[in-house]
């Protein structure tokens, strides 16, 4: 059986999306950057668009395991939606695999609340108010220290606002939602700004050229962009739906408006807002015209914008790569 220092175990298709498998790759390109010499590799439930965004993504230096055979690992990362829509539920009997595996388990959560398994010996999750049940007293990190966001943008990131409108729209069978959000962009007051629309790479080709074609002049419609920078550059604000670009968005300081398609997002978009730190505009299909009516607010961007500072100064990704590592360490 092969043995690596360290497997990252996530999976990417249509129903969960794609932002596990973006933080599993920027976490193990940082790892792999800092100690070359490390054996690493990544295994999950992957799509073929989820692959093909893997191959791009991915340092070629990182293996891509088989999903349906085992490998020993010292440490081994659990970062999965177990359940699609629903980021809190934890399966033990998984976590339990995996940890036969290796020497130490470290579990992602992404959720608000949380039964640690008796598996798990460390956990890191970017939400500080989750409710935690930790019976076997494992370590946690948990805050917006660990958000999901890679050293690019910290290094990147410009003061300045810019002059566009960036929309991140992730998800992969939201393609209603998505049409009707377009059309509500092109009747809408915005006619002064280009905006760019950017879609998860877990939509059909066949819907991308529908949305391009339905978009007006001012749209301009991507897919599998390698990086967000250069569009948070220009960005004077940014439109997305819940999930990694969320928090890319804040460490950029960008004023940041949240829509969801389904209830954890609006739950965490909610949270988010009683934060100070984002605008929830609600259901994508079903948008508060009046917190809409004032996205081009000059003082609730500089509101936004202050508080993002305050708690975004830092990378999530080195973070948690910096915890992963240490563990590696102990063991070595």
């Amino acid at each position: 059986m092969s043995s690596f220092d360290l497997i990252y175990h996530c999976d990417s298709y249509p129903e969960i999306g794609n932002g596990h498998l973006k933080r599993g790759i920027d976490i193990l390109n940082e790892i792999q950057s800092q100690s070359p010499e490390l054996y690493l590799g990544i295994k999950g439930n992957l799509s073929q668009n989820a692959k093909l965004f893997l191959s791009k993504q991915l340092s070629t230096k990182i293996n891509v395991l088989s999903e349906n055979e085992n490998y020993c690992s010292k440490v081994s990362v659990i970062d999965k939606m177990f359940i699609p829509e629903n980021p809190d539920y934890v399966d033990n009997e998984i976590c339990s695999k995996i940890k036969n595996y290796s020497n130490k388990s470290v579990l992602i959560h992404s959720g608000l609340n949380l039964e640690v398994p008796n598996s798990i010996d460390a956990v890191i999750g970017h939400l500080q108010s989750a409710k935690i049940n930790n019976k076997n007293k494992c370590k946690t990190f948990m805050g917006f220290d660990f958000a999901p966001v890679s050293s690019e943008f910290k290094r990147e990131r410009v003061l300045d606002p810019g002059n566009r409108i960036v929309c991140v729209l992730g998800g992969s069978k939201y393609e209603k939602s998505i049409v009707g959000f377009i059309d509500f962009l092109n009747n809408y007051k915005l006619i002064k700004y280009e905006i760019d629309i950017i879609l998860s790479p877990h939509y059909e080709k066949s819907f991308v050229n529908e949305i391009k074609d339905i978009s007006g002049s001012r749209l301009i419609v991507h897919q599998n962009v390698k990086s967000l920078i250069p569009y948070f550059i220009n960005a004077k604000i940014v439109f997305t739906t819940y999930g990694n670009s969320t928090y890319e968005s804040l460490t950029f300081f960008k004023p940041t408006f949240v829509m969801a398609y389904v209830k954890f997002q609006y739950d965490y978009a909610e949270f988010l807002e009683k934060e100070h730190l984002v605008v929830n505009l609600g259901y994508i299909n079903n948008l508060d015209k009046i917190k809409f009516d004032q996205v081009m607010d000059e003082s609730i961007h500089y509101k936004l914008a202050r508080k993002a500072k305050l708690h975004f100064k830092n990378s999530g990704i080195d973070n948690i790569s910096k915890i992963i590592l240490e563990y590696l360490n102990e063991i070595n």
